[in-house]
């Protein structure tokens, strides 16, 4: 700021433009900032979600095939034609547990009922899962299961073990 002639003070046009284009480029990072973290929350929000998801198909295929008493066939899960099919006591018809690689979406499927969604669709599973029959006698006693998922270049595996409960005499 310059003391002018006649007393007059106060910023040269040079010095507001100075001054506007520092403030731009502050706002401008500020903004840029702020993206950056609701970008970043949205992600891991999305991650917490596809882990919360897969963590409860886990959890229902793990429960439902110790209370099965049968598991008539083991494929990979890739379509209903390749379904982990579970018989449960009392009950004529398996239940259908199998992934729909067009809508990336896992279903389980009971009597004549649609089949209901277990998870949202899209980025929660974005392989088919995987079905690994294990054999004892003969029959199949038990699955390992492999689900895999992720959201934006993310990838998770969340696997386990499960055998039936009940033994045949």
């Amino acid at each position: 700021m310059k003391a002018r002639s006649g007393g007059e003070k106060g910023f040269t046009l040079v010095e507001a433009v100075v001054a506007v284009l520092l403030l731009g480029l502050l706002m401008f990072a500020l903004v840029s900032m702020f993206e950056h973290f609701v970008v970043a929350y949205q992600k891991e929000e999305k991650t917490g979600e596809t882990l919360d998801n897969m963590r409860i198909v886990i959890d229902r295929l793990s429960w439902e095939i110790r209370e099965a008493t049968e598991i008539p066939s083991c494929g990979d899960g890739n379509g209903q034609a390749n379904a982990l099919l579970l018989k449960k006591e009392g009950v004529s018809d398996p239940v259908y547990y199998y992934y729909d690689p067009g809508k990336q979406v896992f279903y389980r499927k009971e009597n004549s009922d649609p089949a209901q969604p277990l998870t949202n669709a899209g980025y929660i599973f974005n392989k088919p899962p995987f079905f690994e029959p294990y054999y004892e006698e003969g029959e199949i006693r038990g699955v390992k299961i492999l689900l895999r998922g992720g959201y934006k270049g993310s990838e998770y595996d969340v696997s386990t073990a499960v055998y039936l409960r009940t033994t045949t005499d």
